[in-house]
């Protein structure tokens, strides 16, 4: 197996730079060297912290760090070898991340509680030919799959965020009350995945096609966009972040933006 390229930002709405506000999203990854596995092994996460919340921003940026380094310790312990394993290991890493974020929320609000560092989170782990996705909130993943002298790329939407509003009552957080309930897993089993994109729901509808106020299916020409461009050695990541603050993206959501892309390199 190849190893991956990742690049990934996150980059403040029009709404909130309007405001003044701090970008609320964060993303966080690592290529984990000391784990034995079939390849390399990549876990990838991206959070969207509560517009609403006056301390979500750390938030965000708390549970990305939580999450990397919980997947990181229980694939420090063994490494699934099927998708009953990897979903087992998912939801045993989330179920920390949720232990530990309350704690340390909780102790940064001074026993106040941890609803003021309220996030979304979604994490991605690429290992050999499996794929695991576990997502709390309405982030969502975009696949790329590649068939070897085969058809063009496919690109499908793996998770289904609901619909779009940064102020949605509809959404579910890492402080949320039975939050693991609502947890979304997914494991998959695919020597042909290329590219990988995570973000949150600040790009929902530049980055997905929509019917009946639903997401169906990912927008190809976005999703093959910004692949192609993770996949150039000597891109300019300036070059990114003006896509998201173009006038096209921006009049579509002004909540803040996370692109966390991972191709095969």
């Amino acid at each position: 197996m190849s190893a991956w390229r990742v690049q990934g930002l996150s980059l403040p709405g029009y709404s909130h730079m309007r405001s003044g506000l701090p970008c609320q999203d964060a993303h966080r990854h690592a290529i984990l060297e000391k784990v034995k596995a079939d390849g390399p092994v990549v876990v990838l996460a991206v959070a969207d912290g509560a517009g609403s919340r006056s301390r979500s921003a750390e938030g965000a940026e708390m549970v990305v760090s939580l999450a990397v380094a919980a997947v990181e310790e229980a694939l420090s312990e063994y490494v699934p070898a099927d998708g009953e394993a990897w979903k087992e290991l998912l939801c045993s890493s989330f179920q920390a991340v949720l232990t530990r974020f309350h704690d340390h929320a909780t102790q940064l609000a001074d026993g106040h509680g941890a609803d003021d560092f309220a996030t979304t989170l979604t994490v991605a782990v690429l290992s050999g030919e499996w794929l695991g996705i576990a997502s709390l909130g309405d982030g969502f993943v975009v696949v790329r799959t590649e068939e070897p002298d085969g058809p063009a790329a496919a690109f499908h939407l793996v998770t289904q965020p609901p619909v779009v509003g940064e102020y949605s009552n509809q959404t579910v957080f890492v402080t949320s009350a039975g939050a693991l309930e609502s947890l979304y897993v997914c494991c998959i089993q695919d020597a042909c995945v290329t590219g990988l994109m995570l973000s949150t729901d600040g790009l929902a509808q530049p980055a997905l096609r929509w019917a009946d106020g639903v997401p169906r299916r990912p927008n190809t020409s976005f999703a093959k966009g910004v692949l192609d461009f993770a996949e150039k050695s000597d891109a300019d990541p300036r070059a990114l972040a003006q896509l998201l603050l173009s006038d096209d993206v921006v009049r579509r959501n002004a909540d803040d933006k996370t692109l966390l892309l991972a191709v095969r390199g």
